[in-house]
């Protein structure tokens, strides 16, 4: 059967012209159009990777071959002058090293020798060799140093990209030999060899931006919009009158930070802080206080517990309850005593009296053990037992504010007539026939009876309350209107008057207020609230009186008015985040940058409006509008570099020089005289 020549029509029948370098990614179905002679997709809406010809390709090997025996024949000809094989000088920064700090020794004839220098084929090796001094994370010779599985997550969306090198050589982009071009020569075509989805610059087929890029999560909350038309009005002469009044850029040269709280908020906000803001905010922290007990109610029930304030405050909580609830072995006697109001028993269970017994005992029981003991040991006894935290010393001072002993002392003072470690039970009484009362020492014997007439101290004689002696008799009598008495001296010395604890610690720090022993922040970043916010947010929930202890320095009446300002503080979030760049995302891993150095520093007319914009949504995030590719593209694309390289990290994982330290063998070798 004679076969019919093909129609000659390119649009039905697919003929794949040899003198093409490229051929169609797509197997079986080929786009219309065809690759270019560069190697790029026709299709813009569907690229694909086109792959080289077969004529391309036997150029190639044909290529290397002449290169090959050309360089055998100038081997040859040279004898042993290598000069002409020298591959150039060392760059600057590694001018101190030898060949074989980087390039592992070869014998000059062998195969290995030529693949390495005439077929570039040293890929593990360079790289291992660099990472030696260049430390580049786990996966620093994996593509961009992250994880594979970080990166195929990254590139799973409509990136079209490549499958990615399991190692990829240093070499491919840093020329070490080159020191005229520099040792980084990484350029547009080096990375669209991976990522096929290629434009020529940011203003011309580059993806648009995130809807939120610019728009980093806040810690910090500051209205600018409401400051600037209400409150800068109000207080003129308080007011910024620049950006750079409040922002500076950074360390790094790159990020913009706020300057710190003494330059930017204090003049309008210390106030509220000190406690002389705003009323409704509490003065001082309540550390600990002693719950008001029905001690007549227990005392019927036969439950002594010994000396107890008349006055105290509701059932206890917060640190209070931790700390009592440190010294019991279980929650039972607390749970059986929730809602009951403990200054008012008379109608209570013996359950519930015994179990407020119990409670009371191991109040004074904690204190005791707290005056007998250091400082570290009283504010472990504060600290959740879920978190068993390995705390340094620092951290302790921080937690403790320096508490004084004097104040846990003035405490039990004024709570207890006697130590907290009395013996509250009923001591008995002797027996009637105690042969203690009649033994010949007795003091009330016939023989030595003070009361005896001879001795007796209130006879006529010695009487002190005679008319003659009396004290009070009418001559001497003190008038009953007569006004109470200034504060006399006692030996130049005037006797103290009363004053208000809260007032005393207008300073801050700790004091005692009859019922309570408290803390009292006057400062920004308070490290005592800020120690505590810290600890109770690592509890995860598990602890149950965390919540209110967070309250306690985080709510919104807590004394210095934390929350007021302080987002990336949450209970129960271990993520906390008190400055207000540190919610910003982390540099790794991390493709895009930017550096703000440049663009606010570049002598023209570009300020920070140029590109920020406020926004008047207050369910946003923060109230600026996002970056959009349009404001890059005033600048980039036209008189600005605007490259891969410009905006994007190759290197996304950490990266650091090993630090060439000395040993200390020769300092401890003996001198020689």
């Amino acid at each position: 059967m004679e076969n019919k020549p093909s129609p000659f029509n390119a649009r039905s029948v697919q003929y794949v012209r040899p003198n093409q370098p490229f051929h169609c990614g797509r197997r079986g179905s080929p786009c219309d159009h065809g690759p270019t002679l560069n190697g790029q997709c026709g299709d813009p809406q569907h690229p694909c990777s086109p792959t080289p010809s077969e004529g391309k390709t036997k150029r190639k090997y044909l290529t290397r071959a002449m290169l090959l025996t050309t360089g055998l024949v100038m081997i040859a000809l040279s004898r042993n002058d290598l000069s002409i094989i020298d591959p150039g000088t060392h760059s600057s920064f590694h001018s101190h090293l030898a060949c074989t700090s980087c390039h592992e020794p070869v014998e000059f004839t062998s195969v290995e020798f030529l693949s390495r220098g005439l077929m570039n084929q040293e890929i593990a090796h360079a790289s291992m060799k660099c990472l030696d001094c260049h430390d580049m994370g786990e996966y620093g010779a994996d593509p961009h140093s992250v994880s594979p599985n970080f990166l195929s997550r990254l590139t799973s969306g409509p990136t079209d990209s490549a499958p990615p090198t399991p190692l990829v050589s240093c070499a491919r982009c840093h020329e070490e030999h080159r020191p005229q071009i520099g040792t980084e020569n990484l350029n547009d075509s080096r990375c669209q060899s991976c990522h096929q989805q290629r434009f020529s610059s940011i203003d011309d087929g580059h993806p648009e931006f995130s809807s939120d890029y610019g728009q980093p999560q806040r810690s910090i909350r500051f209205d600018h919009l409401n400051h600037a038309k209400k409150h800068f009005k109000e207080f003129e002469d308080l007011a910024p009158e620049a950006c750079d009044d409040c922002h500076g850029l950074g360390p790094d040269r790159h990020r913009m930070v706020v300057k710190p709280f003494a330059l930017t908020c204090s003049p309008c906000h210390s106030d509220s802080i000190s406690g002389n803001g705003p009323t409704g905010k509490n003065r001082g922290i309540e550390f600990l206080s002693i719950p008001a007990l029905d001690t007549d109610a227990l005392s019927e029930a036969n439950l002594d517990i010994g000396s107890w304030p008349y006055d105290g405050s509701d059932f206890p909580t917060a640190w209070s309850l931790r700390w009592i609830r440190n010294q019991l072995e279980d929650d039972s006697d607390l749970k059986k005593l929730s809602g009951v109001e403990l200054y008012s028993l008379a109608d209570a269970s013996d359950e519930v009296l015994g179990a407020t017994e119990r409670v009371a005992r191991s109040f004074k029981s904690a204190l005791a053990k707290g005056l007998d003991s250091d400082l570290n040991q009283v504010i472990g006894s504060f600290i959740s037992a879920t978190l068993e935290p390995d705390l340094d010393q620092t951290q302790f001072s921080q937690l403790s504010g320096q508490l004084p002993r004097s104040v846990l002392q003035r405490a039990s003072d004024e709570w207890f007539t006697s130590s907290p470690e009395e013996q509250v039970d009923t001591i008995p009484a002797p027996p009637a026939d105690d042969d203690r009362l009649l033994d010949d020492d007795d003091l009330l014997s016939d023989d030595d009876n003070l009361l005896s007439d001879d001795n007796d101290l209130l006879s006529d004689d010695n009487d002190l309350l005679s008319d003659d002696d009396d004290l009070l008799s009418d001559d001497d009598e003190v008038p009953l209107d007569r006004e109470p008495a200034s504060p006399t001296k006692n030996n130049g010395v005037v006797s103290p008057v009363s004053i208000d604890p809260e007032k005393w610690a207008s300073a801050g720090g700790w004091y005692f207020d009859a019922t309570s022993i408290l803390y009292r922040p006057v400062q920004h970043a308070d490290p005592f609230i800020r120690a505590w916010a810290t600890l109770e947010a690592q509890t995860n929930g598990e602890d149950l009186d965390s919540a209110s202890i967070f309250e306690q320095v985080f709510g919104p009446l807590s004394a210095g008015d934390c929350a007021s300002c302080h987002l990336g503080v949450k209970h129960d979030d271990p993520q906390v985040r008190w400055t207000p760049d540190s919610m910003r995302p982390e540099s790794y891993p991390q493709s895009t940058r930017f550096s703000h150095g440049p663009h606010v520093m570049s002598g023209s007319s570009t300020t920070c409006l140029s590109c920020h914009q406020l926004e008047r949504d207050i369910d946003l995030i923060n109230d600026w509008k996002a970056i959009s590719r349009n404001t890059c593209i005033e600048c980039h694309g036209q008189q600005v570099k605007s490259g891969c390289s410009t905006c994007h990290e190759y290197h996304m994982g950490p990266s650091s020089r090993l630090l060439n330290s000395a040993e200390l063998h020769p300092l401890l070798a003996p001198q020689k005289r």
